[in-house]
């Protein structure tokens, strides 16, 4: 059952939206080269600040995720925490997510290079108890979309493109068959 804050974060499916199963969120980590501590009142009105005026979906969607962080806020870690992430151990039956939406074309390639790296390593060593995945909402500058794409182990060790978005989250468009070993293009030149 979702509360009313978490409904305000449902994005509008373009397409059926995906089987609705029970999922478990143990913890979340967060990273940002300049995070804003959103959790105090003056990180919340610069957040806020940020959003164009007539934007009120985008606005109303903020002001929904504000609440739902300052009940249950992340941990912010320093540069280089994805090594020290996915060296802490992790629990039989549960999976390791590395989740981003709109961030890769910002990395720069050594950047890309290096996660890519680590993520390769980790997911070699994945099992089908503790299975890795990377989801993630990149820009596709050649087809002007956001795709969502998926790489998981020891599943599907080549993306999968599973469908596109709004670059915001208002809306999702679920692929009926995800496209299976997809070559991302957005990487850094």
């Amino acid at each position: 059952m979702l509360a009313s804050q978490d409904a305000e974060l449902l994005p509008c499916f373009d397409s059926p939206p995906p089987p609705a199963v029970a999922i478990e969120i143990v913890t979340t980590r967060g990273v940002d080269v300049a995070p804003i501590d959103a959790t105090t009142e003056a990180g919340a009105q610069r957040l806020l600040a940020y959003v164009w005026p007539d934007h009120h979906a985008r606005f109303t969607r903020l002001v929904a995720a504000l609440s739902m962080l300052r009940s249950a806020p992340p941990r912010l870690d320093a540069a280089q925490w994805l090594d020290a992430r996915l060296a802490e151990p992790q629990s039989a039956g549960t999976a390791r997510v590395l989740m981003h939406s709109i961030v890769w074309q910002y990395l720069g390639k050594a950047p890309q290079t290096a996660i890519t790296a680590a993520m390769e390593a980790v997911g070699a060593r994945a099992t089908a108890q503790r299975p890795l995945a990377w989801l993630r909402v990149a820009a596709n500058r050649s087809v002007h979309k956001h795709e969502i794409t998926l790489r998981s182990w020891p599943q599907h060790e080549r993306s999968v493109l599973l469908g596109h978005a709004h670059a915001h989250g208002f809306w999702v468009e679920r692929l009926a068959e995800p496209v299976a070993g997809y070559e991302m293009p957005y990487t850094a030149a």
